[in-house]
């Protein structure tokens, strides 16, 4: 009696080759984007909360001489700075701020509050 061979014939394993070769790319490539997105995500949340903590630090009635006493850089020196002031014909002053981190995947945030 002879052994029954076990192992799969050649065009058994080229198909599974070549659906590895489909599908292992895409798998690689999905988790690659959800890492990108982890990333984007904690930027995101990273540059919000230097809008709060900016916007909080500054002084009340807002001039545009207090304006430029505020920081160009984070707590942490990972976020930048930027803004643009203008007074109205009431006199509130519209600022508008733009936060970076420096990664250039990522643009800033922007927002703006009037005073």
């Amino acid at each position: 009696m002879r052994g029954k061979f076990t192992g799969g014939s050649l065009v058994e394993v080229l198909t599974s080759l070549c659906i590895l070769g489909f599908a292992l790319p895409v798998c690689l490539e999905a988790l690659g984007m959800l890492f990108l997105l982890g990333l984007r995500i904690n930027g995101y949340a990273d540059r919000a909360f230097g809008v709060d903590w900016w916007f909080n630090r500054l002084e009340r009635p807002v001039t545009l001489s207090s304006l430029e006493a505020m920081p160009r850089r984070g707590p942490s020196g990972k976020l930048h700075f930027q803004w643009e002031a203008r007074v109205g014909d009431n006199g509130a002053v519209a600022v508008t701020l733009y936060v970076s981190d420096g990664l250039k995947w990522a643009g800033p945030l922007v927002e703006s509050r009037v005073y």
